[in-house]
């Protein structure tokens, strides 16, 4: 029985006669025929270096093993995913980072490897089998990890985004998490602090709270705590595509006069200390220009301005 081609055949039509002429050009200086300089040149840019290394390479299925054990002794799948989706994010991994080649890869892979286990931890929890090549995608996202700002930013617009604020919460904590075992500043910040003379703002996400969902806190000093515990409220500062609510079953929710002689939703302090929530409006969270520096800013002046006009 003859053997399968493990080839496929194309006819072309409709190339550009200056390219015809170029490709006449090279053929003659490299003794090449036109049709294999055009399949190599196809080869070059169309291979899946990615696939093809996970599938052959003994070292990952040796880390595919160990990710296994380090699960509870969980099987490795030994078929690979093999879908459109796939080769796109591997043809765009490939660009990110620059792979040109087998010996790229490998050295990625050696380079990461203390580092695959922490990923697992991160995307296999409760998995029952660890999907082929595993290793080597953990290596390459440890890769990015370990990249500057906008090569992480890439790798999620062009790679990993979801249309989910949890996902991009996610994806910015697990690149820290791998971050911090280098020793590497945060790229994404979950928490802002800012102290000033009346006292300290904290802004952060409670773990129970989706991204684009933000807590601020405020402790008044003491010596300006017992000047605020009577009057009116504070008004929430207007920003574009921010939303406030405070809770008034706490006491810190209130209705405040505004300038214009009716009422608004504001906060107030008890026992020198105020809470209250701040969303993302009409817009994610990653695309939301009012970032969280700004509505810290912009909640310490309004503090700032309404205990001025209750010292006048």
């Amino acid at each position: 029985m003859a053997e399968e081609k493990n080839t496929v055949d194309y006819t072309i039509r409709n190339i550009p006669k200056d390219v015809d002429v170029t490709l006449s050009h090279l053929s003659i200086l490299t003794g090449t025929p036109k049709s294999v300089i055009i399949r190599d040149k196809i080869i070059e840019m169309f291979t899946d270096q990615i696939k093809t290394f996970g599938m052959l390479s003994p070292l990952v299925d040796a880390l595919d093993q160990v990710i296994a054990q380090h699960l509870g002794g969980i099987e490795v799948i030994k078929e690979s995913l093999d879908d459109h989706y796939g080769t796109k994010w591997n043809i765009e991994m490939c660009k990110l980072l620059d792979i040109q080649g087998h010996d790229d890869l490998q050295h990625i892979l050696v380079k990461n490897t203390p580092y695959l286990t922490i990923r697992a931890d991160q995307v296999l929890k409760n998995m029952l089998a660890v999907p082929k090549a595993s290793s080597l995608w953990f290596a390459l996202f440890a890769e990015i990890a370990f990249s500057d700002e906008e090569t992480v930013k890439k790798a999620w617009d062009n790679i990993f985004r979801k249309p989910s604020p949890a996902r991009y919460y996610s994806f910015y904590s697990h690149i820290n998490e791998l971050r911090r075992q280098r020793q590497m500043p945060p790229l994404q910040s979950w928490e802002y602090n800012q102290q000033d003379d009346f006292g300290h703002t904290r802004l952060f996400k409670p773990d129970d709270y989706d991204y684009g969902a933000w807590r601020i806190e405020i402790t008044l000093a003491p010596e300006v705590a017992a000047d605020t515990e009577t009057g009116p409220g504070i008004t929430f500062p207007d920003l574009p595509e921010r939303l406030f609510n405070a809770q008034q079953e706490k006491g810190y929710g209130c209705a405040v006069q505004n300038e214009q002689g009716g009422t608004e939703a504001g906060f107030r302090f008890v026992n020198g200390r105020t809470e209250f929530d701040v969303y993302s409006n009409g817009v994610s969270e990653e695309r939301n220009e009012t970032k969280p520096g700004i509505v810290m800013t912009a909640v310490a002046t309004q503090v700032k301005n309404w205990l001025a006009v209750r010292q006048r």
